[in-house]
């Protein structure tokens, strides 16, 4: 919300405010827990003057937040996944895959040999990003093409190699966002 971080412990039903979130406001632009303790959220601008994003980790469930990472000026990093075993992955602005080893506090490029990555020269940012593990993941690719397209890829290889699956041309089919829960259910 644009008042700070809420949080459920009822499935839905009610929400409250997680303290120290405030400030927030309206500029998280991604949030994810691994567990009720240990979450993640970036926020544009925290504390600082230089408009960079910030990745912010709580382990105690929201109560505080701890900066770990201030993200390049080149990251969108709307799109953001972290495992439980402390590895991530994201997408630069150039639609570049980038890596974590460690919950978000370094990041390395991932260097694809391979002509079947997402192709940046077409692909101006990645809209969305889903993986069920560390290898199978779907990215919603935003196309610089008329008509504004958006491609649906997977991955089979943790993002070294891409495959176009799906083009949306319309704006009522475009996709916004993608969710898997298996290899085979997505939302």
């Amino acid at each position: 919300g644009s008042d700070g971080l809420f949080a459920t412990i009822d499935g839905g039903q009610t929400w409250q405010i997680l303290p120290a979130t405030g400030s927030f406001e309206s500029r998280a632009s991604r949030v994810q827990f691994l567990n009720p303790q240990q979450g993640f959220v970036i926020v544009n601008d925290w504390g600082r003057n230089d408009r960079r994003d910030t990745l912010l980790r709580t382990d105690n469930g929201g109560q505080s937040w701890q900066e770990i990472y201030a993200v390049p000026l080149r990251w969108r990093p709307g799109q953001m996944q972290l495992f439980a075993d402390g590895r991530g992955i994201s997408f630069g602005d150039d639609s570049s895959l980038i890596t974590s080893l460690d919950a978000g506090r370094t990041w390395m490029p991932v260097v694809s040999t391979s002509n079947t990555s997402i192709p940046s020269k077409t692909v101006k940012c990645v809209q969305g990003l889903s993986f069920i593990d560390l290898q199978r993941g779907w990215a919603i690719g935003d196309c610089w093409t008329e008509g504004e397209t958006r491609t649906l890829y997977r991955t089979k290889d943790g993002g070294i190699t891409w495959i176009g699956l799906v083009t949306a041309r319309s704006a009522e089919n475009n996709y916004i966002a993608i969710s898997f829960v298996d290899a085979q259910t997505g939302y």
